[in-house]
């Protein structure tokens, strides 16, 4: 991408402010591009033959936050399986 969407102007590569990362950016009206797989990666985590529930902050529509298939999107260059491993953070055991 050589220009801004919104306003025209020419985008610079830069790690936004708050980001690790470098991204199409405009100077000019602040838009950041984000190029990311349109990929959505889960897990279902199983430790001695039971589902491990993990904390799933972003679904309101369960009551306890818990839930035994976290999801998310993936983002670039991660792969899906390194994606997996570093997203999943096990709450409680299933009985």
């Amino acid at each position: 991408m050589k220009f801004c969407h919104h306003c025209a102007a020419p985008l610079i590569v830069r790690v936004p402010e708050g980001d690790d990362k470098p991204r199409h950016c405009c100077d000019d009206c602040d838009v950041i591009f984000y190029q990311n797989p349109k990929n959505v990666v889960g897990t279902l985590t199983i430790h001695d033959e039971k589902f491990c529930f993990v904390n799933e902050l972003f679904n309101p529509e369960l009551e306890s936050g818990l839930c035994p298939l976290a999801s998310w999107k993936m983002e670039n260059p991660v792969s899906m399986a390194q994606s997996g491993r570093l997203k999943k953070k096990p709450a409680q055991m299933s009985s």
